[in-house]
């Protein structure tokens, strides 16, 4: 193989290695527009009916028992903390409004201690059966 063709060769693999970097890697800078933020989508409608909601003394809202991501109902409102974000609604199923943060109530919960949340509600709803809670209708 001649000079020209290798140095063609290699020409070709550096170009088409610089527009294959540029797909993964994001350099911001003064003059390039942020990444867009990420999508989470709303909080989805639970399938199997209605949850029973029970009474937390702290942080003294109803937990929605039973549910894998967080769901609140506190003064004749429903929240929701899916995928980060924090949601409101009036009902359990939505719609869903987006929220710039979680409401006074709930100003200090974390996710991660949702199974905590889980297991108190259990907790108190099997103790004490006339324990404060509720099931919502549709």
């Amino acid at each position: 193989m001649g000079f020209h063709m290798r140095t063609l060769r290699m020409l070709l693999l550096l170009v088409l290695a610089g527009s294959f970097a540029g797909c993964y890697y994001y350099a911001p800078g003064p003059s390039s527009a942020p990444p867009p933020a990420p999508s989470y989508g709303y909080p989805p409608a639970p399938v199997s009916g209605p949850p029973d909601m029970v009474w937390l003394p702290s942080p003294g809202v109803y937990v929605g028992m039973g549910f894998s991501y967080p769901l609140f109902f506190d003064g004749g409102t429903y929240y929701s903390n899916y995928g980060g974000r924090w949601y409101s609604g009036s009902s359990y199923r939505g719609p869903w409004n987006n929220r710039p943060g979680p409401p006074p109530s709930l100003h200090g919960f974390q996710p991660k201690a949702w199974g905590g949340y889980q297991e108190q509600a259990r907790g108190y709803y099997q103790s004490n059966p006339n324990w404060k809670h509720f099931k919502p209708t549709h």
